[in-house]
C-alpha cells in the first residue's frame, strides 16, 4: 500500500512535472519568439545606427570639405589682402624714396646753381677786368705810339736846328753869309729852342718809361686776372664733377634703397 501509495504520487509528481515541462516548453517558445523579436530590434536598431553614423560620417566629410573650402577661401582672401598692403606698403616705401630723392636732387640742383651763378658773376667780373686792363693795355700803346711819334718828330726837328745852327756856325765867305745866312736868324732863340726840344723830348721820354712801367703792371695785372680766371674755371669744373658725383652716388644710394624696397 506504501509503495502503490509512494507510485501514484510519483506518477502525479511526474504528471505534474509534464504539465510543468510543457508549460516550461510553451514559455521556451514564447521566449524564443521573444528573443527572436528583441534580436529583430537588435538587427533593426544596428543597421539604423550604422545609417545613422554612416549618415553622420557623410556629413562629417561634407563638413570637412565645406570647412576646407571656406578656410582655402578665407586663406586666400587673407593673402590677397596681405599681398595688398604690402603693395601699398610697397608703394608708400617707393613713394617716401621717390620724394626724398626729389628733395636731394632739388637741393642740389639749387646748390649747384647757387654755386655755378656765384662762380659766374665772378666770371664775369673778371672778363670785364680783363676788357678793361686790355682797353687800358691798347689806349697805352696808342699812346705809346703816339709819344714815340713825337719824339721821332722832336728828334727830327732838333737834328734839323741842329743842321741849321752847325751851318750857321760853320766859316764862311763873306759872299756865302750874305747869300745864306738870312738877316732875321737870332743864334739865341735856336739855341733856346733846341734846349726846349731837348727838354721835351726828355719829358716824352720819362712819359714814355712811366707808360712801360704802367705797361708792364697792367700786363702783370692781366696775367694775374688770367691766372685768376683759370683757377675759377678749374674751381667751377671741380664744383661740376663733385656735383655731378655726389648726384651719381645720392641716385646710387635712393637706386639701392629703392631695389632693397622692392625686394623685400
Amino acid at each position: 500500500l506504501n509503495q502503490e501509495a509512494e507510485i501514484k504520487k510519483l506518477s502525479k509528481d511526474l504528471t505534474d512535472a509534464l504539465s510543468n515541462n510543457s508549460s516550461l516548453r510553451a514559455g521556451l517558445v514564447v521566449s524564443e519568439g521573444h528573443l527572436a523579436t528583441a534580436r529583430n530590434e537588435i538587427e533593426k536598431e544596428k543597421s539604423e545606427r550604422e545609417r545613422a553614423q554612416r549618415a553622420l560620417r557623410e556629413h562629417d566629410e561634407t563638413f570637412q570639405e565645406r570647412l576646407q573650402n571656406v578656410m582655402e577661401m578665407e586663406r586666400r582672401e587673407w593673402e590677397a589682402e596681405k599681398r595688398a598692403l604690402e603693395e601699398a606698403n610697397e608703394m608708400l616705401a617707393i613713394e617716401q624714396v621717390r620724394r626724398e630723392f626729389d628733395a636731394a636732387m632739388d637741393a642740389l640742383r639749387v646748390q649747384q646753381e647757387t654755386e655755378l651763378s656765384k662762380l659766374r658773376e665772378e666770371f664775369d667780373t673778371m672778363t670785364a677786368l680783363l676788357d678793361q686792363l686790355r682797353e687800358e693795355k691798347e689806349k697805352i700803346n696808342a699812346e705809346r705810339a703816339g709819344a714815340l711819334n713825337l719824339r721821332d718828330g722832336y728828334r727830327r726837328r732838333c737834328e734839323e736846328l741842329s743842321h741849321e745852327l752847325n751851318e750857321y756856325h760853320r766859316p764862311r765867305s763873306q759872299k756865302e753869309l750874305r747869300i745864306s745866312a738870312p738877316p732875321s736868324v737870332d743864334v739865341e732863340n735856336l739855341e733856346e729852342e733846341i734846349d726846349n726840344l731837348k727838354r721835351e723830348v726828355d719829358r716824352q721820354k720819362n712819359e714814355l718809361e712811366a707808360g712801360k712801367r704802367s705797361s708792364s703792371q697792367l700786363e702783370t695785372e692781366l696775367l694775374y686776372l688770367r691766372q685768376e680766371r683759370e683757377r675759377l674755371v678749374l674751381e667751377l669744373r671741380e664744383t661740376r664733377e663733385k656735383t655731378e658725383n655726389a648726384l651719381n652716388e645720392e641716385r646710387n644710394r635712393l637706386s639701392s634703397e629703392l631695389q632693397a624696397a622692392n625686394d623685400n
